[in-house]
């Protein structure tokens, strides 16, 4: 697994800006993933220098077990991390106080999601959004919005409160969502794209990639290994 791990880091390295390790599935392998992972990082920064380390943990805790949570981070030479920010605003400060940049989840891909995102009015995805922002400004523009292509009207609501909260957008490719669709309902706004399946499992990842970068013209894209 670790060699074609690496293979695929290296093969994508011309084309991504930022690379999303899911926490998950090296978690799962107890302390032997703690080791991959470390050497899937250290190959992303030989390979890409100046790409981003995504920890895609969706942590989201109290603040003295997010604290912990952010020096795992600090440790790991992630960059930035994914957080669930349903403990309010502490599930995301330690994070930020140690450096890091916090994307917050606020319109995920799952079908499911509805039942909680959409309760109440303004939605509570619109809450998440509005605590994003006073975060934003009081940690020197270090958060963004995990907002996910599948669901173009969410974003168009999340793109009118803040145009300028940068956003992680999973959902492009083997979940369906249309890029196309998701720049018409936020126009201008700063994307970092993200492919998983779609390039992991492809016959050839750099070319997956490379095709991922062409479509995207210009935007931020990024690849989850």
């Amino acid at each position: 697994m670790l060699a074609r791990l690496e293979q695929v880091v290296i093969a994508t390295a011309p084309y991504a800006v930022a690379f999303k390790p899911n926490l998950a599935f090296y978690e799962a392998m107890g302390s032997v993933g703690w080791r991959v992972l470390g050497r899937v990082i250290r190959r992303i920064r030989s390979e890409s220098p100046r790409a981003m380390v995504i920890l895609d943990g969706k942590r989201g805790d109290i603040g003295s077990s997010t604290a912990a949570y952010a020096r795992a981070g600090v440790a790991l030479d992630g960059d930035a991390i994914t957080v669930s920010p349903f403990m309010g605003p502490e599930a995301a400060e330690p994070f930020l106080e140690a450096g890091m940049f916090a994307f917050l989840v606020a319109a995920p891909t799952s079908l499911r999601s509805g039942r909680m995102l959409d309760h109440g009015e303004p939605p509570l995805y619109l809450e998440v959004g509005r605590m994003a922002i006073e975060l934003d400004a009081a940690h020197g523009g270090r958060v963004g919005l995990v907002v996910g292509a599948t669901r173009p009207d969410r974003a168009a609501r999340l793109h009118g409160l803040s145009p300028a909260l940068p956003w992680l957008v999973p959902g492009v490719g083997a979940q369906g969502g249309e890029l196309s669709t998701l720049r018409q309902a936020a126009p201008g706004h700063l994307l970092l794209v993200n492919a998983s399946r779609s390039i992991l499992g492809a016959a050839d990842p750099g070319l997956a990639a490379r095709e991922l970068a062409a479509c995207v013209h210009g935007a931020q894209g990024g690849t989850d290994v």
